[in-house]
């Protein structure tokens, strides 16, 4: 009996440091959930913005420098602006066509829908994916204007994540002295991750 109770004590203390002595698990960075998230954003002309990472297609200096040559008193917080997004994974691009006629079109299999001028708190996910998309591009003329402030455009990103965007407003481009209005697209993002939809 004393052996069997020694060989049971044996077995619990060399379980026991077993135990103790496994590697410590790895922690997996999750990526963060795009689900309800919403970003305040200026997209300047001729540029390009991924809604899936929420990244600008273009680098952190550029930005910096629009915004300076833009207009100075415009309060950017950089802390929660992404740069870098590749241009092929970019889902909207804000053309310019000439000065008085510009397009948000939708990028690399992304796709638009005008919801127009509801309450976009009100426009829940439910609403986002009965939306009629297409690839059209959004025209954004100044005599033939879709994206007035207060629209409301629903995207299906390329990555099949869902995005409301509401249109706050525009910054004109200031270069050498001379102003072109309605350049650059002031809206609000809410984004919502496809794993949510599921």
């Amino acid at each position: 009996m004393k052996k069997i109770i020694n060989n049971l004590i044996f077995l619990l203390f060399a379980y026991f440091i077993v135990s103790c002595a496994k590697a410590p698990e790895k922690k997996v960075e999750e990526v963060p959930r795009l689900t309800g998230v919403e970003q305040r954003i200026i997209i300047p002309g001729t540029w390009a913005y991924d809604v899936d990472s929420m990244r600008f297609g273009e680098s952190l200096d550029r930005y910096r420098f629009f915004i300076e040559h833009v207009n100075k008193k415009i309060r950017v917080d950089y802390k929660t602006l992404k740069f870098g997004a590749y241009r092929d994974e970019c889902d909207i691009f804000w053309e310019q066509i000439d000065r008085t006629r510009r397009r948000l079109v939708p990028w690399n299999g992304a796709e638009l829908a005008i919801l127009g001028m509801v309450n976009f708190e009100d426009v829940t996910l439910k609403d986002l994916l009965s939306a009629q998309y297409s690839n059209d591009k959004i025209v954004g003329d100044d005599n033939n204007n879709q994206l007035i402030p207060g629209t409301t455009i629903g995207i299906r990103t390329n990555k099949g994540n869902y995005a409301k965007m509401r249109v706050d407003g525009y910054l004109p481009l200031i270069r050498n002295l001379e102003k072109v209005e309605n350049y650059n697209l002031q809206c609000t993002l809410v984004v919502y991750s496809k794993s949510y939809v599921q």
